[in-house]
């Protein structure tokens, strides 16, 4: 796991949740920005309108919530080259 890596991490949300007996479960997607012992954030993109001024929202997960991450690929469209 590198910082710049994409990324789809699923996670078990570890605020607490009312009326719940098990945390819920989330998954996110986009690039790691920081990674330390305790956790990592995440910035997720919230819209693919170009226009927006911020088009990301960043998201801290506790390593030991983490349930599963998979490396993505991007992907390049021949008229983006």
């Amino acid at each position: 796991m590198r910082v710049g890596d994409i990324v789809m991490v699923r996670f078990l949300d570890h605020c607490s949740v009312e009326g719940l007996d098990e945390p819920p479960e989330f998954l996110v997607f986009g690039r790691i920005a920081h990674i330390s012992d305790v956790y990592i954030t995440i910035w997720a993109w919230c819209n693919a309108d170009i226009d927006e001024p911020y088009n990301t929202e960043g998201y801290d997960i506790l390593q030991c919530c983490i349930l599963d991450i998979t490396y993505l690929e991007p992907v390049v469209y021949e008229e983006d080259v």
